[in-house]
């Protein structure tokens, strides 16, 4: 059944939560024949997302209009919880994402801004979603909300925040295999912390050093060096030096296509234990999986979340592999 629908879609500067879920359902909506039109800029900043529903009634809101979107669409009811108890998290977390959490982040109050996100990160210490097992509304609703904030963090802050850092790097590349045409781009995201610093060994004073020598010390090392410089044949260090070159460039070749982002299997080199075997056999169903559903239409969310989950776990095994 096709709806005679048109909701437009209002938005203040970032306030894209709205437009997210409209470009990952523009397709399945334009079969419905729900017309969606996003205004980038506004007149008034407080004026709210609506839309008009079949009967001409107009509801208004972030939470509201994303879920009539994901309704009107015909598919990802998942996206909107699975059971009762779901939902009602779905909707609690999409309205707080909408009001208390847009509203603390547009504060100019650093510590604010740090408390909300805190809080996020400490939701999601033993969970992957806010709200589920699964991608919902709840997740791209908060995605959309703290682009902003986030893309502001510098990489410690980010690292300290390595719950929330996670979801948001995982979602982010949910909503870009989903769809081209995303408004929001994707964030470079380094999950791994920074090399600990070595403690710097005190030189020692070269002066002092050859103040103790004794001077026929001095004489016999210059006569050791003479003949070990008649001895050296000539291109000795140059062929060194270029050796020294060759082995350093395979080294960050190697390394290189380590650290290439989201691995489909491990480089050549690094040695295949079993967890390695396991995750690239995960990576292969998965993302098998995922094209047999694209083929079939189904709801191919899941299988790629685990499918980005398996790819990131890898690089991070094979990055370690390679430090030892």
């Amino acid at each position: 059944m096709t709806a005679a629908a048109t909701s437009t879609v209002k938005h203040p500067k970032g306030d894209v939560a709205v437009a997210v879920v409209a470009s990952l359902l523009s397709q399945e909506l334009e079969k419905q024949g729900v017309r969606v039109e996003t205004r980038q800029q506004v007149a008034d900043p407080k004026v709210a997302p609506e839309a008009t529903l079949p009967s001409g009634e107009t509801v208004s809101g972030p939470a509201t209009v994303s879920e009539y979107l994901i309704k009107a669409s015909g598919g990802h009811a998942d996206w909107l919880g699975a059971s009762d108890i779901e939902k009602a998290e779905v909707q609690q977390w999409t309205l707080y994402s909408a009001t208390g959490l847009a509203q603390d982040l547009a504060k100019e109050d650093e510590a604010a801004v740090t408390a909300a996100l805190k809080s996020l990160n400490d939701h999601l210490a033993t969970r992957t979603f806010f709200a589920s097992n699964h991608l919902t509304l709840a997740d791209l609703s908060i995605y959309a909300t703290i682009y902003h904030s986030f893309a502001k963090l510098q990489r410690a802050s980010r690292l300290s925040l390595a719950n929330l850092t996670r979801f948001f790097d995982l979602v982010q590349h949910l909503v870009h295999e989903l769809t081209p045409t995303s408004p929001l781009s994707l964030l470079p995201i380094d999950l791994e912390a920074p090399p600990e610093a070595k403690p710097v060994e005190e030189k020692k004073d070269k002066k002092a050093a050859s103040a103790d020598a004794p001077a026929d010390g001095k004489k016999a090392k210059a006569d050791k060096g003479g003949e070990k410089k008649k001895d050296e044949k000539p291109g000795g260090k140059e062929e060194k030096k270029a050796e020294g070159g060759k082995k350093e460039s395979k080294s960050k070749e190697k390394k290189g296509k380590s650290a290439e982002a989201l691995l489909n299997e491990a480089p050549a080199g690094v040695e295949k234990t079993a967890e390695i075997s396991d995750l690239e056999k995960t990576i292969k169903e998965k993302g098998d999986l995922v094209k047999k559903l694209k083929t079939e239409g189904g709801d191919f969310a899941p299988a790629l979340a685990d499918l980005i989950a398996a790819k990131k776990k890898l690089t991070e095994v094979v990055n370690a592999a390679l430090k030892k």
